[in-house]
Parts: structure tokens; C-alpha cells; sequence
């Protein structure tokens, strides 16, 4: 199988504080054998409409967005087998052209408060948001749903550090296996003790947005016992990716060798437990792997000068443009319009973004953490001295902390 296509984006501001992009994706795969066309998980024409507008008088405090999803019919074919591995017939199956319309208000309290409302899918529009084979792999988009979040940021500013090894000589070492055996201590919850956390990971990789989910839903069920200083850190999972990306498909083929019906069911698993940690994978949206060094620019300038709180809003910002919208985290329209989102200053970030600043302080990250055994994401690395790998359970990463913090 062969796949072709291109992919196209436009952005930037129409006005001041009114950001709008579009980007359109084709993607056609011809059957090698047949010469004709061939099934694909990817609909043959996508097109992404995002916008966001401040609120003219408001100072920035009120804000309202909207984006939306087309995308044409999408059919899907293939061979039946029975119990025995014999052929057994062909099934044949169709999920029809369709958009998907999203909307967002946001007001501002103070520097330290924001209340939001999200809707999904505001006029309900019953989809398939992945479509597999023909025993599965078919999802059923979210049907229209809104989530009302007010967010305020207490924590402090933590203080730059030097650079010094992260296991403290144990590189490679305390696994999360050695953490299940040992022996658990109770903490007083009367004096919750503080753990630092680095978190190593890409805005490209799906394990990293369950991690990051079941990190900090073990956080919030020992709340009282333990606090998280969390701090991200880079990790390009391809560091040499063009800024056009790639199709998806062909990547994972060529990167892992994966066939088609591997990376489905791989994309089945990663969306199950992303429902389970209420993180919406929208795999029908993603069609393109894309180069993310400016989006882990930009999120060090934000732990750098952003307030408390700012660098985590930007991290789960890129995670959902990238997993649930299906947009390039390389586009710096995208990256403006997520950075003024979570609050962050839109002129400053597009400076940023506009120059090298914290090129060299990203690469100089990304260096010191593989030069000491990461060489996977996501890494979770606790008080510099302990390694958790992977995208965990919420349960195993419970018991990690826990027994961490009772060591003291």
C-alpha cells in the first residue's frame, strides 16, 4: 500500500486579538497489488477551522473561540476470516462526510483566576470519531458535552536550578518495579511532603498525555499526603522531521515497521485508556507527524517567565491540539493561539517564536537528560533520584509516590 497526499496550513491575526487558522489535509492510498484504491483510516479530505477573539473593552478578559472539523466520507474495506484463517468473505462500511463544531468562552478574573466553558460537538452530530475494521477499532465521536473549569494557580515560582544528574548516579536506575516491592510507610497527612517532579516527554507522544493524566489523578488522590513540583522537560521523538511532518501511517511503518492493523489496534488501546483518564484521543483527526522543537520552545520560555501554573496549562493545551484536534503543534498560528488560551502573553511568545530564544537552553535539556539513560518517554523522574517509565496506571504511580515521599 502506497500513501500519498499533502497537507496545508494558514494562520495568524486578522486583527488584534482576533486569531484565526485553517488547514486542510489529502491523503489518497492506492492498493500496490490492485492498482486501485485502497482502505485507510485516514478520511481522503480533513479541513480544521480554528479561531479565537478577545473580547474588544475587555483587556483581554473575555475571550470566546470556536473550531471546526470537516471531513469527507470515509470508507473502509477489507477481508473476513473465519476461526480457521480461511477467507470467509468481504465486509464493506462508510462513515458519511461530516463537521464537527466546537465552541469555547473563557473570562479572565485576575492574573491567578480563569473560569471556562468548553462545548463539543455543539449541534450533536453522531460520528464515528476513528474508524477501524470490521471486528474493531470503530469509536463513536463524543456526543455534545460541556465542561465548565475554573483554574487559579497558588504555587510558587520555583527557583532555576543547575544542571545536575537526575538519578544521582543511578542512571537507569530505581524502576518502577523496585518501587512495588519495597515495603510502604504512612505519611502524617497533617504535613504533605513536596516531590519534585521532571517530566520528560514530547507533545507528539500519545503515552506522555496518559502519563501526564495519570500522574497528576494519583497527585489528586494523595492529596493531603503529597504536592508535585511538576516541571516539564523536552524530548523529541523526531528531532529531524521537516516542517511539512509526515503522513502518520507511513512514519509508524517505516519507523517500527508497523503494519496497518498493528497501528490500529495500537491506536484502539491508547484511545481506551485515554477515555478511562477522561483525555479524548480523536485518531481520525491526526493524519500527520510533525516537528515539535518550537512547541518545547515555547513551553520553556512559559516555565521561564510564564506565571505559576502556566507551563502545565500550555503542556495539556498541546496535547489536546495535537491528539483531540488534530492540529500541527509545529504551526506557530497554533502555538500563539493555545499559548494566548492559557493566558500567557501573545506578543512575548510570538518574539519568541519569531527568533532562536531558548533554542540553546531546549537543546542543552534534551542533551543532559539522554546523556543520562532517557532515551524513551514519557520518563518521570522524582526527587532526581527515582525513574518512573511509561505511561503507568494511575494506581501504580499512587503507590510510587506514595512510598517516595514516605522515604522523606
Amino acid at each position: 500500500m502506497t500513501s500519498r497526499g499533502f497537507d496545508a496550513e494558514i494562520g495568524g491575526e486578522l486583527r488584534p486579538g482576533w486569531q484565526i487558522a485553517a488547514g486542510y489535509t489529502f491523503a489518497q492510498t492506492k492498493d500496490k497489488s490492485t492498482g486501485g484504491p485502497s482502505s485507510s483510516i485516514t478520511p481522503k479530505h480533513l479541513l480544521k477551522l480554528p479561531t479565537a477573539y478577545a473580547l474588544p473593552g475587555s483587556s483581554g478578559a473575555w475571550k470566546i473561540g470556536d473550531s471546526a472539523h470537516l471531513q469527507s466520507r470515509h470508507p473502509v474495506e477489507g477481508t473476513l476470516y473465519d476461526a480457521g484463517g480461511n477467507e470467509a468473505g468481504r465486509y464493506h462500511f462508510a462513515q458519511g462526510a461530516h463537521a464537527v463544531w466546537n465552541a469555547m468562552v473563557q473570562y479572565r478574573i485576575d492574573p491567578r483566576w480563569t473560569l471556562q466553558l468548553n462545548v463539543d460537538n455543539v449541534f450533536d452530530r453522531v460520528h464515528y470519531q476513528a474508524v477501524g475494521y470490521a471486528t474493531g477499532g470503530n469509536f463513536h465521536g463524543t456526543p455534545r458535552n460541556a465542561v465548565r473549569a475554573l483554574r487559579a494557580t497558588f504555587r510558587a515560582p520555583a527557583a532555576r536550578r543547575p544542571l545536575s544528574c537526575p538519578l544521582r548516579g543511578h542512571c537507569g536506575g530505581p524502576t518502577m518495579a523496585a518501587f512495588a516491592s519495597a515495603g510502604a510507610c504512612r505519611m502524617n497527612a497533617a504535613t504533605p511532603q513536596t516531590l519534585t517532579i521532571d517530566f520528560v516527554s514530547d507533545v507528539s507522544c500519545p503515552w506522555c498525555a496518559i502519563g501526564l493524566h495519570a500522574l497528576e489523578q494519583a497527585a489528586g488522590r494523595l492529596q493531603g499526603e503529597v504536592a508535585l513540583d511538576l516541571r516539564f522537560q523536552p524530548f523529541e521523538l523526531n528531532p529531524q522531521m521537516g516542517p511539512a511532518g509526515q503522513d502518520i501511517g507511513e512514519h509508524l511503518m517505516e519507523k517500527y515497521g508497523a503494519t496497518p492493523e498493528q497501528s490500529q489496534q495500537t491506536r484502539a488501546a491508547i484511545t481506551q485508556r485515554g477515555a478511562e483518564l477522561g483525555f479524548t484521543f480523536n485518531m481520525g483527526q491526526r493524519s500527520r507527524i510533525y516537528n515539535t522543537f518550537d512547541a518545547h520552545r515555547l513551553l520553556h520560555w512559559a516555565g521561564e517567565e510564564g506565571a505559576p501554573g502556566s507551563q502545565a496549562a500550555l503542556k495539556h493545551a498541546l496535547f489536546r491540539a495535537y491528539f483531540t484536534e488534530g492540529l500541527n503543534p509545529g504551526d506557530h498560528a497554533v502555538l500563539l493561539h493555545l499559548a494566548g488560551e492559557v493566558g500567557l502573553d501573545v506578543e512575548r511568545a510570538r518574539a519568541v517564536l519569531a527568533s532562536d530564544e531558548f533554542a540553546d537552553a531546549v537543546r542543552e535539556r534534551e542533551a543532559f537528560f539522554q546523556q543520562h539513560g532517557i532515551h524513551s518517554v514519557p520518563a518521570v523522574i522524582v526527587n532526581q533520584r527515582h525513574l518512573i517509565q511509561g505511561g503507568q496506571p494511575v494506581e501504580v504511580f499512587e503507590q510510587a509516590l506514595r512510598q517516595i515521599a514516605a522515604q522523606g
